[in-house]
């Protein structure tokens, strides 16, 4: 399966939240694309739980400024400290 397949399948998560996607949306964040990690942050913070907030810390260190720049976007800074 290509990239831009895994990065549109977490995509469609925002529009059509589903809290039994986030098991397989973690598994997918540790993606060595970061386009794919990128799509995985937007659709776990759509969909929210305990389970994607702990993943969703996971970017503040990730080698991509895009993707820490979304995690740290979709957390808000009442989640999380620069």
């Amino acid at each position: 399966m290509s990239n831009l397949v895994r990065f549109w399948a977490a995509q469609s998560f925002i529009t059509s939240p589903n809290e039994r996607a986030v098991e397989t949306l973690v598994a997918v964040y540790n993606h060595s694309d970061a386009q794919v990690r990128l799509g995985c942050i937007e659709a776990l913070a759509t969909i929210g739980g305990d389970t994607a907030m702990v993943t969703l810390k996971k970017p503040l260190n990730d080698e991509s400024q895009l993707v820490r720049y979304t995690e740290r976007v979709r957390l808000g800074p009442a989640i999380v400290k620069p």
